[in-house]
């Protein structure tokens, strides 16, 4: 896929970007959002221009200087909307696409760039061989269809299309010197559609599993994506499996903290009366630990400003004892992000365990004024713990209470699933079935309707359906203090995510 054949040749004024329809900056930066969302990355997201038609013809290019900014040509935004039903399919391929340039760090940018000979960047670009342009342009065309697809879109069967209607748009030639030619990206979007359309299912698969417990199962999906799609996506999730598992083989501790990789921390808190302090657990604990931290140091050796990883890998090396460590892989991280609230957290829970408590006390204070659940309960927890074991076990028990009945807030989307299951009673639906031989061995057959997306987990013992429904935001609206990720019920298992857009829903029967 290639979507971008000009470049830019001076930098825009506001004026210029205002006279651009509103209600198509809106539309835009939807879509635009939902994406972000779905790279799910601590990076910042970069900006999103809509060009106006009287600026100088793009099709549409990331930017990394002198911010990193995606910029469209509003005629690609009229393109897209001309496919009815399909509009934000079309749309979301081009934005994604540039997206995953950002999000892989291609800062030589103008990829598939149509420059002027005469410009500083068409010589640059002229510089670049045609084999490495199509190498980002297919690891970007990975990304952008896998991603898009992750965000509710359905971007692969419009794009020939779409990219027919630019072409005879913007006049541009089927072959051009030292570019891949109309063909070749063709091929590219084939290639990556029959590879992707498997591979997404299996993430979201996946994912599911991770919030479910069902960490073995978690870490086949993703041992499976990797061999096709290695990326510091998979491995950090694989890695995150891992150390879920080795969590629920912590030895009980007179003050548990809540690591921030933890997923339903209430059920591991509630079961520390059930955990053993064996020589075997103890063993089986280090070796997941070990295997996870293996995978957090490729993640970080694919993106060295992947957030998650470090963060994670912190949590390794704190779980492992080594409380330094724990802290010099925060301070590794890059200085834009190592005070967020996670990266804080680590780092007093790292501090509380190293006995330096006047650093702890600094980092919580810290996350205090960012408003933060579980780093608000890690202090509490640190500074009881320092007067008595009796009223941190107390403070526990009630923040565990106040969690459980979070699940009441939700109750108000039921009418609206039970509409929607009655719509796709009727419609017909698109099936894929992927094979996942890995150990334990899944099958994960794959329905898409209009409106939701239904993935059926066969493992060895048990089947889990997971249903994805798109929710009217009206109703949303109502539950937009629910966590991002929260288990309603335990039996059957019941999960609802709620994206930063307030419109996903995912029921786990």
């Amino acid at each position: 896929m290639r979507l971008k054949f000009s470049i830019i040749l001076l930098l825009l004024s506001f004026n210029l970007f205002a006279q651009v329809n509103k209600k198509k900056l809106v539309v835009a930066q939807e879509i635009f959002d939902n994406l972000v969302n779905a790279y799910a990355s601590n990076k910042s997201a970069p900006l999103l221009k809509i060009l106006p038609k009287n600026s100088p013809r793009i099709v549409a290019q990331y930017i990394a200087s002198p911010s990193p900014t995606v910029q469209v040509d509003e005629t690609v935004f009229d393109i897209c909307m001309t496919f009815g039903k399909d509009s934000a399919n079309a749309f979301a391929i081009i934005l994604s696409h540039e997206l995953a340039h950002y999000y892989n760090d291609h800062n030589w940018c103008s990829d598939y760039a149509f420059a002027l000979r005469n410009s500083a960047l068409g010589n640059t670009l002229n510089k670049v061989s045609k084999e490495s342009k199509i190498e980002k342009e297919s690891i970007a065309d990975s990304y952008g269809l896998f991603y898009s697809s992750l965000a509710g879109y359905k971007p692969f069967d419009v794009f020939n299309l779409l990219l027919d209607k630019i072409y005879k748009q913007y006049k541009l030639p089927e072959v051009v010197s030292g570019y891949p030619s109309k063909k070749e990206r063709k091929e590219i979007n084939r290639v990556q559609k029959e590879k992707i359309e498997k591979l997404v299912p299996v993430f979201e698969a996946g994912v599911i599993l991770i919030y479910a417990g069902k960490y073995e199962e978690a870490i086949s999906c993703f041992n499976y994506l990797n061999k096709y799609f290695p990326s510091r996506e998979n491995y950090n999730n694989l890695g995150t499996a891992k150390l879920l598992m080795a969590l629920q083989l912590k030895p009980q501790q007179a003050i548990e903290f809540i690591y921030p990789v933890e997923i339903d921390p209430v059920s591991r808190l509630s079961s520390n009366g059930t955990r053993s302090n064996g020589k075997d657990e103890q063993n089986q604990m280090n070796n997941l630990l070990q295997s996870a931290k293996r995978d957090f140091e490729k993640a970080i050796s694919l993106d060295p400003g992947y957030a998650k990883a470090y963060i994670n890998l912190a949590c390794v090396y704190d779980l492992l004892g080594n409380y330094d460590a724990a802290i010099g892989r925060i301070k590794d991280m890059p200085a834009n992000i190592n005070e967020t609230v996670s990266a804080l957290e680590i780092k007093a829970i790292a501090y509380a365990h190293s006995d330096n408590a006047p650093k702890a006390e600094e980092c919580f204070l810290q996350i205090q004024k960012l408003t933060n659940d579980t780093g608000r309960y890690n202090y509490k927890m640190f500074i009881l713990g320092s007067q008595s074991l009796l009223a941190s076990e107390n403070f526990k028990e009630q923040w565990q209470k106040q969690k459980l009945n979070d699940s009441s807030k939700i109750q108000e989307i039921d009418y609206e699933i039970k509409r929607i299951n009655a719509i796709n009673a009727t419609f017909k639906s698109k099936e894929l079935i992927t094979k996942i031989n890995e150990a334990p061995p899944l099958s994960i057959q794959t329905k898409v309707t209009s409106n939701l997306m239904e993935l059926i987990i066969q493992g060895q013992d048990e089947s889990i359906v997971i249903k994805k429904y798109l929710i009217k935001e009206e109703v949303m609206k109502k539950v937009t203090d629910v966590l991002n990720w929260l288990i309603i019920q335990k039996q059957p298992l019941r999960i609802l995510h709620v994206t930063c857009s307030g419109r996903w829903v995912i029921t786990v029967n």
